[in-house]
């Protein structure tokens, strides 16, 4: 999919000029605006991102929206319908300088986009390059030293405790869209919950048995579980509640879920999940999530799904989405975690 859209956009065309242009805030939105997004490859960062995106395409119709990002993303961005363009690269075209980088550049340059924000929350002097090259006039991201000219609207955050989704709430009143009384929720199509519904019905046609989904992945500070250690809470769930269990991740490339499926004496539901699409799609169809603090965790969080999170010494208060269909155990390293509080969070969520 990637290669056929790079294929289709990066065609030779003539090398433009990038001029200082001037920008009035918040007048730069209106009816026909082309804004672009840059993705940072964090996958969160997209999320906390689209609440905004959505307002914008609510409050201007005919506004064109583009994203830039890397194939996982995209697969992500495939589920919603906030974007006209996807724009896709890989590692080779993120390297400053080489021939493939600048075919990216050229690609952005010739759309004529208004304004670019860059979605990452620390500097990242590639992606700047990107919304530099893109011409557009306003160019929002995060503040450092170095960050002019590629970024031009530079923004300063201070890490307040908060869940990170309200930064962006500065984007809304930079730009005149305002995100107050907003809450965060992924936009799944009710396309893709149709057909997500319909194979877990399929394989699951039991009303009273749960589909509790597993995410095994890698957290946002970095911290992975035993898979041991994982099995033995997720079978111990599986024998007090009737239940299906489905490994679910964003860690595409590892092979957590190979090592955990063959400790789980779970009915599992095996549908095949093999793009971040998918593993999304079935999340939204769970009855419970269990998980770290990984990405996955925090875009089902976001749908609405009772999820239930361990969250490690290094898990930061931070990280804990707002909202009752979320609960936290939290472990301490060398101790094993209380299967009593385990069901009691699960009692807690199920009702």
């Amino acid at each position: 999919m990637a290669k056929a859209i790079l294929q289709r956009f990066l065609k030779s065309s003539p090398e433009p000029k990038v001029a200082p242009k001037a920008f009035t805030l918040p007048g730069m939105l209106h009816d026909e605006v082309r804004l672009l997004f840059i993705s940072s490859g964090d996958l969160t960062d997209l999320l906390f991102a689209i609440p905004f995106i959505s307002r914008v395409r609510e409050t201007y119709p005919r506004a064109h929206v583009g994203l830039v990002c890397d194939e996982d993303t995209s697969q992500l961005a495939l589920t919603c319908d906030c974007f006209q363009d996807l724009v896709i690269y890989d590692e080779e075209q993120m390297k400053p300088g080489t021939k493939a980088f600048q075919k990216l550049e050229a690609l952005l340059r010739k759309e004529d986009w208004e304004a670019a924000v860059l979605l990452s929350r620390k500097p990242d002097a590639q992606r700047e390059a990107l919304a530099f090259a893109s011409g557009a006039t306003l160019r929002l991201g995060p503040g450092h030293e170095g960050a002019f000219p590629s970024i031009n609207c530079e923004l300063r955050t201070p890490e307040n405790g908060r869940y990170p989704y309200h930064r962006t709430a500065t984007w809304g009143r930079l730009l005149g869209v305002s995100l107050d009384g907003v809450p965060l929720s992924w936009p799944l199509t009710p396309e893709r919950q149709r057909q997500a519904a319909q194979l877990v019905h399929f394989n699951k046609p039991r009303k009273d048995q749960l589909l509790i989904g597993i995410d095994p992945g890698i957290g946002k500070e970095g911290t992975v579980f035993a898979p041991q250690n994982l099995a033995f809470l997720v079978n111990h769930l599986a024998s007090h509640v009737r239940c299906k269990t489905m490994l679910l991740t964003a860690d595409l490339h590892g092979d957590r879920i190979d090592g955990l499926t063959e400790l789980l004496r779970s009915d599992q539901l095996d549908l095949p999940r093999t793009t971040l699409r998918e593993m999304l799609m079935y999340a939204g169809q769970c009855d419970l999530f269990l998980s770290g603090n990984t990405d996955l965790f925090h875009y089902t969080a976001s749908m609405g799904v009772p999820c239930l999170s361990i969250f490690t010494p290094r898990d930061q208060d931070r990280w804990v989405p707002e909202g009752s269909n979320v609960a936290i155990l939290r472990s301490q390293e060398g101790e094993r975690l209380s299967l009593t509080d385990l069901m009691g969070k699960v009692d807690e969520l199920l009702g």
